[in-house]
């Protein structure tokens, strides 16, 4: 029973063909398909966008504590 649409058939064919001119190179398969995909122009398997790096801030500085404000602070010492 074959499931594929005659578009995929088409796909298929010329993937199985891209890996033959390819040196029959296992483990290229999905580059394959999808150069395939690309010159015929059917879209049946399109990977998702890569991820975009959360963009990490550098925490802000903690302000220097001063003679003055620890002397404020309950419990302090005085220098």
């Amino acid at each position: 029973m074959n499931t594929l649409t005659p578009v995929q058939e088409q796909i298929a064919q010329r993937a199985y063909h891209l890996y033959l001119e390819n040196g029959c190179q296992h483990g290229r398969d999905l580059d394959h398909w999808l150069a395939a995909e690309k010159e015929i122009g059917g879209k049946f398997f399109t990977p998702p966008p890569p991820k975009k790096a959360a963009s990490r801030k550098a925490p802000a500085p903690k302000p220097a504590v001063t003679k003055k404000a620890a002397a404020k602070k309950p419990g302090a010492r005085k220098a």
